[in-house]
This record gives C-alpha cells, structure tokens and sequence, in this order.
C-alpha cells in the first residue's frame, strides 16, 4: 500500500513522448506557400515560345507568375516574382532594347474592393523609356507603359536576377487594397519592347490572352517569422 508503481510512470511517459512527437512544430504548424518564396504558382506558360523576330528569346520568354507575401517584406506588402529564362547582369541600354515587363490584374478583387475607380492594376518592372536600371512601379488601370500610365514606385526591395526572376513588391494600398481572405484574379502578362514606331510583344501568357488564375491573400503581417521547435 502507498507502493509506486514505476512501470505505470514508465508507461505514462512514453505515451506522453509518442503523443508529443505526433504534434506539429510551432514552425511545421506556421508554413504556408504563400509565406515564402517561391510562392504559390499562378499562371505557367510554354519555355521557348517567345517570338525572335521581335524580341530576345531569353530575357522576353516567359515562364511563370507566382505570388507571395513573405513576413520579412514588412505589413501589407505583397510580391509579384515573373520569371523569365534568363535576364543579363545589366538590362540592355540601347532604344531598341528598353522593355517592359508588366503583370496586369484584370477585375482583381473579389468581392468588388470599396469606393475604387477600377479593379484592374498592373505591376511592372521596366528599362523604359530611360534605360537601365530598370525602375518598378504599380499603376491603376490596364496601361502597361510607364510613361502614359506612371503610377507610384514600388518598394525598394524590388529586383531582379539573373536566373531571369523579377521581383515586384508592392504595398497592397498600390493595387487597391485588398484585404488578407480577399482572391484578387484574371492575370495577363504582355512583354513590351519599346523604341519602335509601334509596341511589340514577343511574348504573353496566357498565350490566347484571356486573363487567368486567382490567388487568396493572406497577409504578410500574418506571416511570422518561424520559431525553431522547442
């Protein structure tokens, strides 16, 4: 009587340890795609398709569009990362290289963003009409070229590399403020090269240009840095 049992403590403990290690790390319960980079895959188009007659097939051959909105950005910011084939050290600084490399958001927010005078934003990187380095901006609109449509600049982060990736980070008040649990959707990406009489567009994604995918924002202030597990 009053004896302790130290098969019973030996067993507690064990299922005590089992049950621990079924659980999630604080950092495993707080991923999410949307958090870090890469981010999540919106649109995706065929490698090698861009036109050579009127572009550079390397840095005017889409890939893909994806999203993110890392917690290190800062709160209420959001990344745009268009990924060409490949991009130079330094943009070419001749007319006839001066470019744009846009992502248009058609109808973007649903539901409807509040008192806005459109839903449709585009985000840019472009060597136009100045040269390089190349300059990032948003603007309201569907209007790629940063001389008729100037907009606002977008974070100084933004940047580019030479694995063809192009980051355009901008606050969420540039493309009307869409909120975390808000799908912004209908993208396009349309390349410009400029200097010529007329535009020319070497490549677009979607190819039939119909505006596509949907991505659910999440917020990066909601994106907290990982703890390593206790």
């Amino acid at each position: 009587m009053g004896r302790s049992r130290p098969h019973l403590r030996f067993s507690f403990l064990v299922a005590f340890v089992l049950v621990l290690g079924m659980l999630p790390s604080p950092s495993q319960a707080q991923v999410d795609p949307r958090c870090s980079e890469p981010g999540v895959t919106i649109l995706t188009d065929p490698i090698g398709d861009a036109n050579p007659t009127t572009g550079n097939p390397a840095t005017d051959d889409i890939e893909r569009l994806s999203i993110a909105e890392p917690g290190s950005l800062g709160p209420g910011k959001i990344m745009f990362i268009l990924k060409m084939a490949s991009l130079p050290a330094t943009l070419p600084g001749d007319v006839a290289g001066r470019r744009t490399w846009p992502v248009t958001i058609m109808n973007a927010a649903d539901p409807p963003l509040p008192e806005m005078a459109t839903d449709n934003f585009v985000v840019r990187m472009s060597t136009f009409p100045l040269g390089p380095p190349p300059t990032f901006s948003a603007a309201p609109g569907t209007g790629p070229n940063p001389v008729t449509n100037p907009g606002t600049p977008a974070d100084p982060a933004s940047n580019y590399t030479t694995d063809g990736s192009i980051r355009i980070i901008v606050s969420r008040s540039q493309i009307g403020n869409p909120m975390p649990g808000q799908t912004i959707s209908n993208f396009i990406t349309r390349i410009r090269v400029h200097g010529g009489a007329v535009d020319l567009t070497p490549d677009n994604m979607p190819d039939d240009l119909i505006p596509a995918g949907d991505y659910t924002l999440i917020g990066s202030e909601n994106c907290v840095t990982n703890r390593a597990p206790i």
